[in-house]
């Protein structure tokens, strides 16, 4: 019973006399002996040379090394504190001579050593700026001071300046680009070259103002693209559009063969002799000739990529407007307007960032200011960024519009007397919804030199 308690008196008196290692330091421990590390919360423990050094985990918070070959290696622990080095050096036997056990540990011919009390004075030479760090940190093992009086012989250079990081950073990062790159100051670049899409020119841009503060870009496109724009708007009565078998989505592209009038847009990716687009205006056009559709517009229009386009096929509507100083009049737009913008992609891709509006004016909810009759605009309008390659054409539907009026027919004279005139008149009321239909279709063009032919005279 007596020996059991002192057995556990000296395992408490080692664990309390065992030092707390701080980060980074060296232990000398000496061969097929231990040393107790204290850490917190451990999660794991590499070892680089375990037939120097090895590691026994008694706790969480307890760890032991064991010095095995005569030698030295790193051990790294991860605990709650976070990542921590240490050197192990493994020495022959108790150290009875601290120099010459510090000389025989460091390895250095030209290194000189000498420990005074609690102070290690180094002098000498070493290679480089890390044979430096070793031997300083081995020494303050030895003692709680380290005077380090070392030079070395082949130092390591100086790191690069910061615009040289900078510089090497951005040319790695737009590499994939015809540019030269510059740095000016720390937070200065200059970028030059030329690219060949609007596309290429903001994706640099974005770049460059990610690693840099103050970027001046002087790229230019080598051939800016031209994009057509070729849009169709088109106002069709719902019922006649059922009528004649648009339908939007689905089907199945056996039906064109099977109904002369069935008209799938699920289908307008199908190989056909005439494209979907044609087919679709045909028949629009064959209401507009029975009265049940009417074109709003059908506008071509160039511009140059990544620039604005407007269009506005209408006109403006003057609203009068109480000043201080009278009544002025301000201009509203009404009719059909279109606005894009186009951007080429990688590869044969267009972005379109599509705004749409058709707009009409409606007496019928006019109201009267400052003894002026002003009508209200009735607008429909559509916004969309959409990507297709060139040829290919975006529909835009169910924009629907109801519509409902009345008739009246009455005998002439008699239709108007009170009460008894219902007997000699009849009233019709019609209701009507009109769908809104609009595409749009991009492609590349170019310039060209020929000039147009006459015509025949």
């Amino acid at each position: 019973m007596r020996s059991s308690i002192a057995l556990v008196i000296l395992f408490t008196l080692t664990l309390a006399l065992a030092p707390i290692v701080r980060a980074g330091e060296t232990l000398i421990v000496q061969l097929n002996h231990g040393m107790l590390v204290k850490v917190k919360n451990l999660e794991r423990v590499v070892v680089a040379a375990p037939d120097v050094a090895d590691v026994n985990v008694i706790t969480r918070n307890e760890l032991m090394i064991i010095a095995k070959r005569l030698g030295e290696t790193t051990i790294n622990i991860w605990d709650a504190r976070g990542l921590t080095t240490y050197l192990v050096v493994v020495t022959a036997g108790a150290v009875a001579d601290p120099s010459k056990a510090l000389s025989d540990i460091l390895r250095e011919p030209n290194v000189q050593v000498k420990v005074v009390g609690d102070t290690v004075i180094l002098e000498g030479s070493v290679k480089t700026d890390a044979d430096k760090a070793r031997a300083e940190s081995i020494a303050s093992a030895f003692g709680k001071r380290v005077v380090s009086l070392l030079t070395v012989e082949q130092p390591s250079p100086p790191p690069p300046p910061a615009t040289q990081v900078l510089e090497e950073r951005l040319r790695e990062a737009l590499k994939d680009f015809p540019v030269t790159v510059k740095v000016l100051k720390e937070d200065t670049v200059l970028i030059e070259g030329t690219v060949t899409t609007d596309s290429d020119l903001k994706r640099i841009e974005a770049i460059a103002k990610a690693l840099a503060k103050n970027v001046i870009l002087l790229v230019r496109m080598r051939e800016p693209l031209q994009i057509l724009v070729d849009a169709f708007v088109a106002e069709v009565d719902r019922e006649a559009l059922r009528q004649i078998g648009v339908e939007w989505g689905g089907g199945n592209v056996t039906d064109l063969l099977t109904d002369a009038f069935a008209f799938h847009f699920g289908n307008l990716g199908q190989d056909w002799p005439t494209t979907p687009l044609q087919l679709l205006v045909a028949r629009l056009r064959l209401l507009e000739s029975r009265g049940l559709a009417r074109t709003l517009a059908n506008p071509r229009v160039t511009v140059q990529e990544g620039k604005p386009a407007k269009l506005l096929i209408g006109g403006e509507l003057p609203i009068p407007v109480l000043t201080p100083l009278g009544i002025s009049v301000i201009f509203k737009e009404f009719g059909v307007r279109l606005e894009f913008k186009a951007t080429a992609e990688a590869g044969d891709l267009l972005t379109l960032d599509l705004k749409t509006e058709v707009s009409s004016l409606d007496f019928s909810r006019a109201i009267v200011a400052a003894g002026f009759n002003i009508p209200s605009l009735r607008s429909r309008r559509v916004e969309t960024v959409v990507s297709m390659r060139p040829g290919e054409f975006l529909v835009i539907g169910g924009l629907i519009q109801r519509e409902e009026s009345q008739s009246i027919q009455k005998v002439p004279l008699l239709g108007d007397i009170p009460i008894l005139g219902a007997l000699f008149r009849s009233v019709r009321f019609q209701r009507g919804e009109t769908e809104l239909v609009i595409f749009v279709s991009p492609s590349v063009v170019k310039p060209t030199k020929e000039q147009p032919k006459a015509p025949d005279s």
